[in-house]
């Protein structure tokens, strides 16, 4: 079993439970029509079901919610032959000319609604366009079924993908041709064998962009080029970057079921954790589903489930961090809630697409007519998540910053700093793609497929979130592991200094250097302010203001320049000449490795290796 079909068997579990039941009516949709200025004219369909009569009631077309055409017609009526009229049979369709339509028919029973295409009415002839291009195909699949009929279908026709008109003829020389009608300044087209389900498509078989050509008052108008693929029988759409997506979905299932049965005090920052992972893995698994045109047409509202992050990741996220930084001291306040307040507005706006018909909502999307409520509400977003990520950024500074003067211990929080550039990066190009969207609508250039590319590349980073989460998961899984500790406090009031401290900092500086070289808390990694403050006999905010004003440094540096002395003594003394430069570390106060290079780098100015070989070398005799 290939990758591919292995992950449209993934993608196709569990959704056999939302299709709907058939009906007893064949509903035409009426997908285009030429209407300007037609508006206050009722519609009609009439055919050999009701003795051609142009305008009965009966079958009157009405607008669905979508605010499209449409009328229903029983089962039972089939086989027929029908035609579209506005009431009289001097106002029929016409063809894409103007000239008489051949009667419609319907044959068999469908299974989806019919999407109806109206190129004009014979008393409303089309008006003469600006010029006539030349397309000359070179080259089709070499699995275009054999006779098959290919047609131009563009918005010079209401984009009808059988319109006869614009059927391609073949040439000796193996190439097709045929002329389209250029109306205004930018012409676009795709190729079909007939109806949408037969489409062209990019060379992996994915769903192309329209074809532009622009008009700027050329004399001659010929353009070759050629058909990479069909849509139907390209194979599966899935590629190497929905693969990705796939795997970082199921990945995310995983790791939650991973984090959820750690059994820590970490609890409360681990279940926001899962709920995040969870959310993200959702959404990639939507971002995949509509990739292949089968689930799509099955379950073509899984589009907007890769929409639901929009207005979600960044609240979540943002309870994470807090739950992590301050776990029990941070309760879940009502007033949290509010953050969510954009989420439920965008549900239950996306919640209105529900009560359109399926069939009707893959037309909005097939036609584009979706995408200024797509591209509305991921503008919103982007300025959401930017304010959300600044919000986020200050939060973790002032911790560690806080940090610094509260406690000794490297937290092991550096994984964040790898999250939020994730995000960073997702942000950036969610910005690009819509920058490049907005120049190819001010000035109308063929950059759409830039644009849509720039969102495979976002949902790829997006993706990147689960992978790094689950690489610290396996690679350092203490980071899910942290112990409930006292709040740090993020800001703090100065407060006086209490009698003790209101004469000079000597004394005082020295009765605290005598106790760490005579007591030496320092070995303890878990060192905190409030801790040392208890073993000197003074208050916090006394022994935070001696070290800041009395020594220069901040609590973690002071307590860290202990180590990195003991440290130092203990690497050239001989007992210890088969130790790692890890194991005299941790032996001295230091956590982790990360924690002791960056502090012994920032005390000495060099790394451990280079204070060793400067250190020996003194000692060499000449």
């Amino acid at each position: 079993m290939s990758a591919g079909t292995l992950a449209k068997w993934l993608v196709w579990v569990g959704l056999f439970v939302l299709s709907g039941p058939l009906t007893a009516q064949v509903t035409f949709v009426l997908e285009s029509a030429p209407l300007q200025g037609l508006e206050a004219d009722a519609l009609y369909m009439t055919g050999t079901f009701n003795n051609w009569d142009p305008a009965d009631p009966t079958y009157q077309m009405e607008k669905n919610a979508a605010g499209k055409w449409q009328v229903e017609i029983p089962e039972s009526k089939i086989p027929f032959e029908y035609k579209f009229t506005r009431g009289s049979w001097e106002t029929v369709e016409g063809d894409s000319l103007g000239n008489a339509n051949t009667n419609r028919k319907m044959e068999a029973i469908p299974d989806a609604p019919i999407l109806v295409y109206v190129d004009s009415w014979e008393d409303q002839p089309p008006r003469p366009p600006k010029a006539w291009l030349e397309v000359i195909v070179e080259s089709i699949p070499d699995n275009t079924p054999p006779a098959a009929p290919i047609y131009a279908v563009g918005n010079f026709n209401s984009w009808h993908p059988g319109d006869s008109a614009y059927q391609l003829m073949a040439r000796a020389d193996g190439s097709f041709v045929t002329q389209l009608p250029i109306y205004g300044n930018r012409l676009e087209f795709k190729f079909t064998r007939g109806n949408w389900q037969t489409v062209e498509g990019r060379r992996s078989g994915r769903a192309r962009f329209n074809r532009v050509y622009t008009y700027e008052g050329q004399s001659s108008h010929v353009l070759r080029t050629r058909i990479e693929s069909w849509e139907d029988i390209s194979g599966s759409a899935f590629s190497a970057i929905t693969i990705v997506w796939l795997m970082a979905a199921i990945m995310g299932i995983l790791l939650v079921v991973a984090i959820t049965t750690l059994q820590n005090n970490n609890v409360p920052a681990n279940r926001v954790l899962a709920i995040l992972i969870a959310v993200i893995s959702v959404t990639l698994f939507g971002r995949v589903a509509v990739y292949d045109r089968e689930i799509f047409q099955a379950f073509p509202r899984l589009l907007l489930v890769q929409d639901l992050i929009l207005f979600l990741f960044a609240p979540v996220f943002l309870l994470y961090i807090r739950k992590l930084l301050h776990g029990q001291s941070f309760p879940l306040r009502s007033r949290f809630w509010l953050h969510m307040v954009p989420f439920v507005l965008h549900l239950i706006g996306y919640g209105a697409f529900f009560f359109i018909d399926k069939y009707t909502f893959i037309s909005l999307n097939v036609d584009l007519s979706l995408v200024p409520v797509f591209a509305a509400v991921g503008g919103l977003a982007l300025f959401y998540n930017v304010g959300y990520w600044l919000y986020i950024r200050r939060l973790i500074q002032r911790y560690q910053k806080s940090a610094q003067d509260n406690l000794t211990y490297d937290q092991n929080l550096s994984f964040l700093s790898a999250v939020m550039n994730l995000i960073a990066a997702c942000l950036v190009i969610w910005l690009g793609a819509y920058i490049v969207g907005g120049i190819d609508l001010l000035v109308e250039t063929d950059l759409e497929n830039v644009t849509y590319r720039m969102l495979d590349v976002l949902f790829l980073a997006f993706s990147g979130t689960v992978f790094c989460l689950s690489y610290f998961a396996i690679r350092e899984p203490e980071i899910f592991k942290i112990p409930a500790e006292e709040p740090v406090a993020v800001e703090e009031e100065e407060t006086p200094l209490d009698e003790e401290a209101t004469g000079d900092w000597t004394e005082m500086k020295g009765k605290l250097s005598r106790l760490m070289q005579s007591e030496q808390p320092f070995l303890n990694p878990k060192l905190t302010l409030a801790q040392l403050a208890e073993l000197s006999g003074t208050n916090v905010h006394t022994l935070s203001r001696l070290i800041n004003e009395g020594f220069g440094v901040n609590f973690n540096d002071y307590v860290n320049s202990y180590r990195v002395e003991s440290f130092q003594k203990a690497a050239l003394e001989e007992q210890y000449q088969n130790h790692t430069f890890l194991a005299i570390a941790l032996m001295v106060g230091f956590n982790s490795k990360t924690a002791f290079n960056r502090s012994f780098k920032k005390l000495t100015g060099m790394t451990p290796r280079e204070w060793m070989k400067s250190a020996t070398a003194e000692v060499v005799p000449e």
